[in-house]
């Protein structure tokens, strides 16, 4: 166990290779869809199709327009794996796509309900400067 511990310390003090890392300086690929296992079936969702996600625990609720589908990814994942010009964290549990909203309607407390067609969705205070610098005007 001794000699497995020293070769483990030994092993994690080694450099990095060069190789692996990401040096050309490009952006991340970003998801042009997602798949999607629902009743038996694989689905494959284009991103643009897609309302808001609504975080649910480990899983996100992915709202098209027609029934909500069940996707095992957590929210943060979902940002990393999305256009950030596109899509955007409005609350603790909730994505948007900025291309899908009509509306805003201010609330109490500087928070706003985005309107997406039939779906209403909050923006709170925290997300909501980081939602007035994409869209490039105060809200």
């Amino acid at each position: 166990f001794t000699e497995a511990l020293d070769r483990a310390r030994q092993r994690l003090a080694w450099p990095i290779p060069a190789a692996s890392w990401d040096t050309a300086g490009t952006a991340p690929q970003r998801a042009d869809r997602l798949v999607v296992r629902a009743a038996g079936r694989v689905l494959l969702v284009p991103v643009a199709d897609i309302r808001w996600i609504e975080g649910c625990g480990d899983y996100a609720r992915l709202h098209t327009g027609g029934r909500p589908l069940l996707l095992r990814r957590t929210l943060q994942e979902l940002v990393g794996m999305l256009d950030p010009g596109r899509f955007a964290r409005v609350n603790r549990s909730a994505i948007v796509n900025l291309d899908r909203v009509a509306e805003l309607e201010p609330c109490a407390r500087g928070e706003f309900l985005l309107h997406l067609g039939d779906d209403h969705v909050k923006l709170t205070r925290t997300y909501r400067q980081e939602l007035e610098a994409r869209l490039g005007q105060s809200l």
